[in-house]
């Protein structure tokens, strides 16, 4: 007798604003589409504020999100901010830096002496930051001096990262032409790239106690 086909669970499925503006028509839309895929699968409809931009960040635009979602009808499941969840995204962080695959970059911010690291003179990354020691780094990081933490691009020449976009389909990129981009930034707090990734993967399959349902 064949396997039996394997259960599928009910999709999970994230609204995640940033809260620097107002809602707008494209906001709204993606939210109606996640809404109805959501709700015709009897899946769950998550809302995320990503609010890890402190100096952007406003309650009028949290507010206007709320509001104009509700004005259209429309409701949510589950409801969280990205800045109750640091604990979680600093973890991932210092995980990727004890595999090394993160380094410390201790470059100060706006420094306009950084060498260029591109043919072309696009920034990628700082070869002094990149090699420096891991022994060198904690010593410098307990002193106190402020970082960024990397990612550390794997960088060979012709190697190519490659990924299946569902819209446009196969996307290629050569890894040298990409940033070591920033996933903590000197204060400590999240960018977009660690917070949203790391939520986006914790969030898939859970059903959180913590969340507010609406």
């Amino acid at each position: 007798m064949p396997d039996p086909m394997p259960s599928v669970s009910p999709p999970r499925v994230r609204f995640a604003p940033s809260p620097t503006g107002f809602l707008h028509v494209g906001s709204a839309r993606t939210f109606i589409f996640n809404w109805l895929f959501a709700r015709h699968n009897q899946g769950t409809m998550v809302l995320r504020l990503d609010d890890t931009d402190e100096e952007r960040n406003t309650e009028a635009s949290v507010q206007s999100i709320f509001e104009g979602l509700r004005w259209l009808g429309l409701d949510w499941d589950e409801e969280y901010k990205q800045s109750e969840r640091l604990a979680l995204h600093r973890k991932a962080a210092e995980d990727l830096l004890a595999k090394g695959l993160a380094y410390r970059d201790f470059t100060p911010a706006h420094a306009g002496d950084d060498p260029q690291s591109s043919a072309q003179g696009a920034w990628l990354f700082s070869p002094v930051m990149r090699d420096l020691s891991r022994e060198e780094s904690d010593r410098r990081a307990a002193a106190g001096e402020p970082f960024a933490l990397r990612y550390r691009v794997p960088r060979s020449r012709g190697r190519t990262l490659q990924f299946d976009d569902a819209v446009y389909g196969l996307q290629s990129k050569g890894a040298d032409e990409v940033e070591d981009f920033a996933l903590l930034r000197s204060d400590g707090l999240p960018t977009y790239h660690l917070a949203s990734c790391v939520d986006d993967a914790d969030l898939a399959s859970v059903t959180s106690s913590a969340a507010r349902i609406t």
